[in-house]
């Protein structure tokens, strides 16, 4: 069933599982520098790792660090952030490649990694802030949603429906016409060449994610799907049902 925790679940599943970009802050020796994550992701065993440049992280020991998430719209004109997370977690460098096999195909001298462990992190996104704890992600189907669905692929798939049909269908869920969530609905100014205009903000295998500005007001809406699509060619039938 699509809910607000089950999506923020999603989300947050997704961020640290690769398809959000992830920096660090190493808290136990200067909490005022940020590193950059190269690839990070989770492995066949739900265990959660990292990658960065080694002259980035050479000085560093196991310890506690902050993660800082951010995940973009699914939209190269415009620059749209629909989620950030943060979250304290504890790393464990690895002397060798081994543990990341699941993370990079070869050995290479050039990263550094390190298993990451942590009990929650915290999602701002359109619901607001919600706090997610590890232990909801390995349950279900939450943990395999990395692994189901190309989200560029995806997103080529609604390039199909068009902007007026995507518009109608954000339209449909804010009236409860279609089955979807209506994550935030609030007036503010907007820029008047905006007026009028529907992004894609994310996809999943339980729907997608539309934002669409008007004259004062923004809104952000999740298109569910009748059943989740384990495949993206059950995601462009689902798109298409929903479509007609």
């Amino acid at each position: 069933m699509l809910t607000p925790e089950t999506c923020a679940q999603n989300l947050t599943r997704r961020i640290l599982g690769g398809a959000g970009t992830l920096s660090l802050l190493p808290l136990d020796i200067d909490a005022t520098v940020s590193i950059a994550v190269a690839a990070h992701g989770f492995d066949h065993h739900g265990q959660m790792i990292i990658a960065c440049h080694v002259d980035d992280v050479a000085c560093l020991t196991d310890g506690r660090v902050r993660l800082d998430g951010i995940k973009k719209a699914l939209e190269l004109s415009t620059d749209i952030t629909i989620a950030s997370l943060h979250a304290v977690a504890e790393v464990e460098w690895q002397a060798g490649w081994y543990a990341a096999q699941d993370l990079v195909e070869e050995p290479t001298p050039f990263l550094r990694f390190g298993i990451v462990t942590l009990d929650h992190a915290h999602l701002h996104w359109p619901c607001g802030a919600s706090l997610v704890r590890m232990a909801e992600l390995h349950e279900g189907n939450a943990q395999h949603t990395t692994e189901r669905i190309d989200e560029f692929a995806a997103r080529e798939v609604l390039d199909g429906v068009g902007k007026r049909r995507l518009a109608t269908l954000h339209e449909e869920v804010m009236a409860g016409v279609t089955d979807g969530l209506v994550l935030s609905d609030r007036t503010q100014p907007m820029c008047p060449h905006w007026n009028g205009q529907v992004w894609v903000a994310d996809v999943n295998e339980c729907g997608f994610m539309l934002i669409a500005a008007g004259a004062d007001r923004m809104s952000v809406t999740m298109v569910g799907f009748a059943s989740p699509a384990e495949s993206l060619v059950n995601f462009e039938s689902a798109v298409k049902a929903l479509a007609r």
